[in-house]
């Protein structure tokens, strides 16, 4: 059911300050859209084509400093054996010692280790010791588990805190010190304290930089103040409520400037804008700007995932203050009996809940204490609920009493009511544990259960609905003795994480009876034109705390008709879906270390510590029904396609400091021109919604609670650990793969690719051959989804690799085991250690949480992550996955050597080294020519990419990476590239301790302009076809003309005689647009070519026989896109050599053309008049890009003197005897070349 009125005043009971920031965040004006319309990301993006083209990060602080005399001299008194990484501010980014402590033999508290450690060290920060004592201490917590520390201090200016800088955080172990990362600034004195600029100004500034130009001074008014100390300032043709506050801004140019943090938000529709800015509070400029929006893009057998383990009988229950139930009857025109409460002296709250049995009754009840009314109840509703004060506390002698009564003498038969009320000693209101009603023994209409997916449902099938096999979600303790029968639960919850049930009003513990709780805020969003639903929130209610709304699948088997949207495309369940798995994922972070005082997403924080208020709110199904056609194209990645609708086909999670509510939009999917969706609802698939989630929980473990990730390489690895932590998830639960899809796999039910999902590569370690190197692989260039995997490729590789140590002792394929870790907890369902007794992915998902909880810097590379993993490590174990782990790291390019200058550094250097020096190889590259055995000027690649990776190894000489190199022993696979020698691929395998030279032979690539050859046509930039480099491309482009791709041609006169041909190596690997370049021509996902026929003449180019027709799928770009790994260079044995002077390749296909995933789907005819499917109908059909035409072989003869047939002429067919002089010339040509190459062996 949808909540109405009455429920929704009961939902009301949730904090003031709740509601001001979450639930009616809408400003008194119609939301209007205001914000400058940034075109969508398009299928050429890196994430899901609906997505928006980023606002981006914006930072004019100043330039880097180079590190501080001061700090370089402490780093040196380490000695050796010390990784360091510097930040802007000339301090360390990171300092470790793999294998090792940077201090030990301190005494104290762990902060006063942390103190005394930097306190002694101060010119590492730039600080005098004094400075170093008057750090703020921002938190002090355990590692999950574990006896070691994470303490992180903050520099202040009087009582301003510094802002986005200025953390210091020490990993400490009693009394070592494994870790010391920062984003110290030095000694900086405060510019002023007195700000000239207000908070309006300052508004209004930072939402003009981040594309809102509608607004004046006359459109903004100031609000209250809220909970996490910001001005909210009411912007007229805005969605939201700005923010605003006073904090000191450190800055390389102008010193530390006194500055104002704003939030600016807006939404239309499926749009997010989502900043967080600083205004100089004396001059008014932008100083940093950072983009705050993160986009994501059997049988009968009950699942064991997500289902607690049984407590050990005796086990006591969490601590539940006294209390009782209720019981009796009323009128229509009279009240009930005055019934007894049991209230215990001490008493200071008394919290009462009363339901009719006759839910549709109206009634009110009164609380007396000694005959005098201490609480009326009347919240126009049934049930009713409320929290009485007692003041002074109980006395033994009081007598308390509640009366249930008729509102205004109405309602009918039956008249019977019951409920439950909790006495406590703390006083009424938020703050400490509030009373817990819901608890077994103690409920009212309780416990709550609720229907979700484990995983997805079924993997959609065009017209036929996938089964409702959704479990039972479970509200309480297994084995509780509980009114409800609970036999069918598949699911039941801990109340560790989450001390209260999902439903239950934390300021007054009582159930909200809808998807309102402690940790998530999730409503129906069809009709939402802005961030956060706005009123009227819809969630769904259920007056019995049953939350189970029927599952039909109608938005796929009504193939995504539009009609469907409103009210309709089970909505409900999908609510309902995703507030279960917002609460799980609240449960299974906190278990890993987003607690309360660092950052977890909650209305109540118990007295804990850290900023209230910020419970995470969830939009279902966001803009479905009020998605207007979104008719800008982006230039940039997707020049040719427009894309229909802005309320499909996206994820997004909106991430703002501690205190303010984290905010995520789910979208129906839907197919469209070049992203073949299958008609689902993202809020269905766990992969999706955990990992949007997990955006929120990276952002407030990295740099504290409040500084979110910022830089290329930091970006890269937020989307990876939501990645990660989403896969890692379903696993330990034994939820991944069960629904047709793989279980390594992300967002393969919204996509309908059930290997692979939305990303290039599976996140199975044997199936992604990334590494470090591979930088900018992808056709987006660098870009923090497509860059994400390579992090993805090396996490999991680590998590492989301590799921082998461990495997003899604890056996990985035990679900029980797995469970019982997830949850904290040993195999008998004890708390435990995080990792104790339990499989090696326990292991590495541990230290990836602690890694990021131990980095105070906003903006680390990879390599910082690496070397704070090694001392989560050090903290945890004294060292024992240190080799497991730093080989992990060596095998993908992140070894002993790997650097990076900061994290916008998208050219990092790479190293293939353990740094156990006795496990590597010493692999020195020779490169030489196969037939005429001369060397080679060339690079060595690992992996499979070459377009804007890093070579491991060079020829080339000069400043390039030398020939000789340290590798981790093991197998690679190495591309070479050379000019004049294309792109040639090499299995190679090394030993530990050898010292090899690697000998390379490489055949000419006699289509390369290196060699000699030229190329003709009439296309564009034909030339860089021939040009060896996987990095430039060429085409043609018919759009105007409305030319077909089909027959388009290329002719290559291979300049240098005859040649035999035995193998050839296409690419259809589309380059990153050139912003610089209008009408840059740099292809597509749906532009590459996909079939071809290669022809070859020896004659000039007079005459042409087809010598190789490629396969309809050369390039298997599919559904839901073309991909990367799809489209780079294939190398293909001709069925026989071919001697030639020149070759012709004709286009047949391209992937829009020829990929049957974009030829159009059965959509129902409304939704494909306002998103056609059809690629074919679009410009898209008249243009094909081919990046590299190469052909590997040897001048055997001389050219005859023969004149070039003119571009585009029809070849006439050979004669027979000049088939037969072919056939000759052949077999002489290929008597020579056995004579020579046996004459040089």
């Amino acid at each position: 059911m949808k909540l109405t009125r009455p429920v929704i005043a009961l939902a009301g009971l949730l904090t003031v300050a709740l509601a001001a920031s979450v639930i009616s965040t809408a400003s008194a004006v119609d939301p209007v859209s205001a914000h400058l319309q940034r075109p969508l990301a398009g299928v050429d993006s890196g994430t899901f084509p609906g997505s928006e083209v980023p606002l981006g990060d914006r930072d004019d602080r100043g330039p880097r400093k180079a590190p501080l005399p001061g700090a370089v001299a402490a780093v040196a008194g380490f000695g050796g054996g010390v990784s360091v990484s510097w930040n802007q501010y000339g301090t360390p980014r990171t300092l470790t010692r793999p294998g090792g402590w940077l201090a030990t033999g301190l005494a104290g508290s762990p902060v006063d280790v942390a103190r005394s450690f930097l306190t002694s060290r101060s010119a590492l920060l730039g600080l005098t010791a004094a400075e170093v004592s008057g750090l703020e201490l921002v938190y002090d917590v355990p590692l999950q588990g574990n006896p070691a520390r994470v303490v992180l201090l903050r520099q202040r200016a009087g009582d301003l805190p510094f802002a986005e800088d200025g953390l210091i955080s020490v990993g400490v172990r009693g009394g070592s010190v494994a870790s010391l990362t920062s984003s110290a600034v030095g000694s900086l004195r405060l510019n002023t304290t007195t700000p000239v600029l207000g908070a309006v100004p300052a508004v209004l500034a930072a939402a003009k930089d981040a594309g809102i130009t509608t607004l004046g001074p006359g459109d903004l008014t100031l609000g209250a103040l809220d909970a996490a100390g910001f001005q909210l300032v009411n912007a007229a043709g805005l969605a939201q409520p700005q923010r605003a506050r006073l904090r000191a801004l450190p800055t390389t140019a102008s010193g530390l400037r006194l500055a104002w943090e704003v939030d600016v938000l807006d939404v239309a529709g499926g749009r997010a804008l989502a900043a967080i800015s600083f205004v100089d509070a004396v001059t008014g400029k932008v100083l940093l700007r950072r983009d705050a929006v993160d986009t994501a893009a059997a049988g009968t057998r009950s699942s064991a995932g997500m289902r607690s383990v049984a407590l050990p009988t005796g086990q006591a229950l969490p601590t539940v203050p006294s209390g009782g139930t209720l019981s009796g009857t009323y009128s229509a025109t009279t009240c009930s009996a005055r019934l007894p409460l049991t209230v215990p002296p001490g008493t200071q709250s008394i919290t009462v809940a009363i339901g009719a049995v006759n839910t549709a009754n109206d009634i009110t009840f009164t609380v007396r204490r000694n005959g005098t009314s201490i609480l009326d109840q009347d919240l126009l509703t049934s049930p009713e609920a409320g929290q009485a004060t007692v003041q002074p506390p109980a006395l033994a002698t009081d007598a308390f009493t509640v009366e249930v009564c008729p509102f205004q003498n109405t309602g009918t038969a039956p008249f019977d009511f019951v409920g439950n009320y909790v006495t406590s000693d703390a006083a009424a209101g938020p703050g400490a544990l509030p009373p817990l009603p819901n608890l077994p023994g103690n409920e009212l209409q309780g416990p709550p259960t609720w229907r979700a997916f484990g995983s997805n449902p079924m993997l959609a099938r065009a017209g036929t609905a996938s089964p409702d096999n959704r479990e039972k979600v479970c509200g309480a303790v297994r084995g509780a003795t509980v009114a409800k029968d609970l036999s069918a639960c598949d699911v039941f919850t801990f109340f560790d994480a989450s001390p209260l049930p999902y439903d239950v009003d934390a300021t007054t513990g009582l159930p909200t009876f809808a998807t309102l709780g402690n940790n998530a805020q999730t409503s129906n969003a069809q009709a939402s034109t802005s961030l956060t639903p706005g009123p009227p929130a819809v969630p769904f209610g259920s007056p019995t705390r049953d939350y189970a709304p029927p599952f039909t699948d109608v938005w796929n088997t009504s193939r995504c008709d539009p009609v469907q949207t409103l009210g309709g495309a089970d909505v409900d369940a999908s609510i309902v879906n995703l507030f279960v798995g917002h609460n799980l994922t609240h449960d299974f972070t906190y278990r890993l270390g987003l607690t309360e005082p660092t950052g977890a997403l909650q209305v109540n924080n118990f007295g804990k510590g850290g900023a209230e208020g910020d419970p995470e709110v969830g939009n279902a199904q966001n803009a479905a029904a009020t998605n207007p056609t979104f008719t800008a194209t982006n230039p940039v990645t997707t020049p040719t396609s427009g894309l229909g609708l802005t309320g499909r086909n996206n994820a997004n999670q909106i991430t703002l400091q501690d205190g303010v509510a984290g905010i995520t939009n789910q979208y129906l999917f839907e197919p469209v021109v070049g992203f073949a969706a299958p008609c689902v609802d993202g809020g269905l698939d766990a992969t999706i919604f955990v990992h949007e989630y997990v955006h929120a929980v990276t952002n407030r473990l990295v740099a504290g609670p409040d500084a979110g990730l910022s830089g290329e390489q930091a970006g890269a690895m937020g989307e990876s650990w939501s990645d990660l932590v989403s896969v890692e998830y379903l696993q330990a639960f034994d939820l991944a793969g069960e629904r047709g899809e793989d279980p390594f796999s992300v967002g393969a039910y919204s996509t309908g690719d059930p290997e692979v999902g939305i990303r290039d590569y599976n996140l199975r370690p044997d199936k992604n051959p990334l590494n470090y190197s591979s930088y900018g692989f992808d056709t987006t260039g660098p870009e923090v989804h497509a860059d994400g995997e390579i992090w993805n490729a090396t996490q999991m590789t680590i998590r492989e690799a301590l799921v082998e140590a461990y495997r003899s002792r604890f056996d990985p394929e035990d679900s029980a085991l797995q469970e019982a870790c997830a949850l904290g907890r040993n195999a008998a369902g004890a708390p435990a250690s995080t990792f104790d007794g339990c499989p090696g992915n326990r292991r590495w998902v541990t230290y990836l949480f602690d890694a990021m909880l131990l980095q105070a810097n906003a903006s680390p590379t990879m390599v910082d992550m690496k070397d704070a993993m090694l001392a989560a490590d050090m903290l945890r174990t004294n060292g024992v996955d240190q080799r497991t782990i730093a080989d992990a790291y060596a095998s993908r390019g992140l070894g002993a050597g790997s650097e990076a200058v900061d994290a916008a550094d998208t050219d990092p250097t790479p190293s293939f080294a353990s740094p156990t020096a006795a496990r590597n190889a010493q692999v020195t590259f020779a490169l030489v020519d196969d037939v005429t055995g001369k060397p080679v000027a060339g690079s060595v690649y690992v992996g499979n990419f070459q377009a804007r990776a890093t070579p491991v190894a060079t020829t080339l000489g000069g400043d390039n990476p030398d020939a000789t190199v340290p590798l981790i022993a093991g197998a690679y696979d190495l591309l070479v590239q050379a000019p004049g020698y294309g792109l040639q691929r090499f299995p190679a395998t090394f030993a530990a301790g050898t010292s090899p030279t690697q000998t390379l032979r490489l055949l000419p690539n006699v289509a390369s302009a290196s060699q000699g050859a030229t190329v003709s046509g009439d296309g564009i930039a034909l030339v860089n076809v021939i040009d060896d480099d996987e990095a430039t491309l060429g085409g043609f482009d018919g759009a105007g003309a409305g030319t077909p791709v089909a027959g388009r041609s290329l002719t290559v006169d291979l300049a240098g005689g005859l040649t035999r041909i035995s193998s050839v190596a296409v690419s259809a690997l589309h380059r990153p647009a050139d912003p610089e370049v209008e009408g840059d021509f740099a292809g597509g996902r749906l532009l590459g070519v996909r079939a071809f026929d290669l022809e070859a003449s020896s004659d000039g180019g007079r005459t042409f026989t087809t010598v190789y027709r490629s396969p309809e799928g050369f390039f298997p770009a599919d559904k839901p896109r073309a991909v990367a790994p799809d489209l780079n260079l294939r190398t293909v044995t001709l069925p026989a050599p071919v001697v030639a002077d020149t070759l012709r390749m004709v286009v047949r296909t391209n992937t829009c053309t020829g990929a049957t995933d974009f030829a159009g789907v059965e959509k129902a005819a409304a939704a494909e008049v306002l998103a056609p499917t059809d690629c074919r109908q679009t410009p898209n059909a008249q243009q094909v890009t081919i990046t590299e035409l190469q052909a590997f072989g040897a001048v055997t003869v001389a050219a005859p003197a023969v004149v070039p047939v003119a571009a585009g002429r029809v070849s006439l067919p050979a004669t027979g005897a000049e088939i037969a002089l072919a056939v000759f010339g052949v077999l002489l040509i290929g008597i020579a070349i056995v004579v020579a190459r046996r004459m040089r062996s």
